[in-house]
């Protein structure tokens, strides 16, 4: 009986072959390509699946065809990058991404992509005429998600016009408008959207009129069957008519330009919450009960409650409304939210380190916390915790942080702080006040073996996997000579030294250090970007809020 090797049949068998190699690093799976004709087919596959189109310049002009048959998704920056196109087909384009550009009237830019099967288009910084919409829907007619940020409007484009594109479209489930342009699209395309029994993404954030909500209740008495993520802005009285069509709701982002209603009391009702971000009007007072009637929401993973013109970030305390919300009161409120994962809640309110010991009692899965709160350490009694108090906490942003005690030992603070904040790499205290100063030092060395720890553990999930590198990381590992890759090679490639996998781990921590600069306007400190030793003057973020 011939020698046979358990792995050979895994090998041969297309399927099981495609799954194996979407696991590889790159410039392996670059090397796997070459190893024969069976392998070369789903290895490419991985690499050109989502390929920049201008990378089809670094291949001989008679094999683009090959790798032009791979591209999944498709991003257009200028004019120039369609003329790359020119007798090639895509036929697995599913995604297109036009930006800054103005769009042709005729589309005759794109005709190379006009038999692609595209099912989800999104736009940024455009001036979109009619004419274009029009040739869209005729073009691309199975289009299910549509996004489109920043809409100028121009002479070129009325609201009919993409009112009668979104009509058309009778696949649609994802709508996202923004911009000056959604401004006048949005008084016809909320009534329309509210008869889509299709649709479960809909984002609008522009004032909607009461009115406009009152018109198309009032005409349809079945609304947004199947939505699952809404985003709005408009008055709480808008929003109050539209409830009893939401209650399939998963995810809601809400901004209020007035409130005349209890607006957290009726969202409470939307039992199937898991996100929530409700940002209310300057000086808004929210009594107590509206906050206590959201411990209905038990399946609560992200809830964000802020204010709208600085939703998440605090500022002055005036900026800020007071509210008769205690420690007792937060842990009465969180105390219903076990799976809780981030949480923004910028309400100036007498809470202490208890609020926080609450949090590290009954939302074991918190990974993000903004919480403008004077926290002393002392408070959440560390010492006496057998187990990490946040164990998967990795940012966390407070009004001021101190330790009551006289600080004897910096080594042994650092170390109980390591223990209970395993996670943490991110810390932003805004008050330097309160004997912050005397611990920042101890709990600075900490959050940076965090931070370091977190960014080799990145590192390592690359080299595995190669899922965290973009397209253009991709074949920047693979370099000009790996992007066409020679399908007629049947024998096994020895390894060879590949400095790639350093130069990742450098570019990740270049880039960790890129990422944070220094921000004037804003007195946050963050400790987890400060190298400087014993100098106390932390570097400064801005944190930019939490988005369902």
């Amino acid at each position: 009986m011939d020698d046979f090797h358990y792995t050979t049949r895994a090998l041969s068998n297309p399927d099981i072959l495609q799954r194996i190699l979407s696991h590889l690093w790159p410039p392996f799976a670059a090397k796997a390509a070459r190893v024969s004709r069976l392998w070369f087919g789903p290895a490419t596959d991985n690499l050109w699946g989502h390929a920049p189109l201008d990378y089809l310049s670094n291949v001989e002009a008679g094999r683009r065809q090959i790798y032009a048959s791979k591209l999944q998704q498709l991003s257009l920056n200028r004019n120039e990058h369609a003329a790359m196109a020119k007798g090639l087909q895509f036929p697995r384009i599913q995604s297109i991404d036009f930006h800054e550009p103005r769009c042709d009237t005729d589309a005759a830019t794109y005709e190379p992509f006009r038999s692609c099967p595209i099912s989800a288009v999104s736009m940024s910084g455009l001036t979109v005429p009619d004419a274009f919409f029009r040739v869209m829907a005729v073009w691309w007619p199975k289009i299910s998600k549509v996004e489109i940020i920043s809409l100028v409007p121009t002479i070129d484009m009325t609201p009919d016009g993409f009112l009668n594109f979104v009509s058309s479209l009778v696949s649609l489930e994802s709508l996202s408008v923004s911009g000056e342009g959604a401004a006048m699209q949005a008084e016809g395309l909320f009534p329309h959207c509210a008869t889509r029994a299709e649709l479960t993404s809909l984002r609008l954030p522009v004032g909607i009129p009461s009115k406009v909500v009152e018109s198309a209740t009032s005409q349809n008495t079945n609304m947004f069957n199947s939505l699952k993520e809404l985003e709005l802005t408009l008055p709480s009285k808008g929003f109050a008519l539209m409830l009893g069509a939401l209650q399939n709701l998963t995810a809601l982002r809400v901004t209020l330009t007035s409130v005349t209603d209890p607006i957290l009391s009726s969202i409470s009702s939307l039992t199937a919450l898991t996100q929530l971000m409700v940002a209310l009007p300057p000086h808004y007072d929210i009594p107590k009960s509206e906050l206590m009637s959201l411990r209905s929401l038990s399946k609560m993973r992200k809830l964000c409650i802020c204010h709208h013109e600085r939703p998440g970030r605090v500022h002055e305390v005036e900026d800020v409304e007071l509210l008769d919300f205690i420690d007792d009161d937060f842990k009465q409120l969180f105390s219903h939210f076990p799976d809780l994962e981030s949480l923004t809640f910028i309400c100036d309110c007498t809470l202490s380190a208890r609020a926080l010991a609450c949090l590290a009692d009954h939302c074991p899965h918190l990974d993000s916390l903004l919480l403008p709160s004077d926290i002393d350490l002392r408070g959440l009694q560390l010492d006496t915790r057998t187990t990490a108090a946040f164990p998967s906490l990795q940012w966390l942003s407070v009004e001021s942080l101190s330790f009551s005690q006289a600080i004897q030992d910096k080594d042994s603070l650092a170390r109980l702080f390591e223990k209970h904040f395993p996670m943490l790499s991110d810390l932003t205290v805004r008050s330097k006040a309160r004997g912050y100063r005397k611990i920042a030092s101890s709990l600075k060395s900490v959050i940076m073996t965090n931070t370091k720890r977190a960014v080799e553990k990145n590192v390592e999930l690359v080299r595995e996997n190669g899922f965290n590198l973009t397209p253009q990381q991709v074949f920047r590992c693979l370099g000009l000579d790996d992007v066409d890759i020679d399908e007629s090679a049947e024998e096994d490639i020895e390894d060879e030294e590949d400095g790639s996998e350093d130069d990742s781990e450098d570019d990740s921590e270049d880039d960790s250090e890129e990422d944070s600069e220094d921000d004037p306007e804003d007195d946050w400190e963050d400790v987890s970007e400060d190298d400087s030793g014993d100098d106390q003057d932390e570097d400064e973020i801005e944190h930019e809020g939490w988005s369902p």
